[in-house]
């Protein structure tokens, strides 16, 4: 077995537990954000169809 003095291993243990934890917060808070401005619950706020495509209105067609 290799031996590592107590330092190293409680820093071995320690960085990834970190790493992960913000890992975590950093999901967290992109979802957060996400709902604040409306991108993640779009069945609540999404906006009807416009009348033509890309909102443009459709032109006459004059009663043909």
């Amino acid at each position: 077995m290799i031996a590592i003095n107590p330092f190293e291993s409680v820093v071995l243990t320690l960085v990834p537990l970190l790493l992960w934890a913000l890992v975590v917060v950093a999901l967290y808070w992109a979802v957060r954000m996400g709902v604040r401005h409306g991108l993640v619950d779009a069945r609540r706020r999404q906006a009807p169809p416009g009348p033509g495509a890309a909102g443009r209105p459709v032109p006459p067609t004059d009663g043909v």
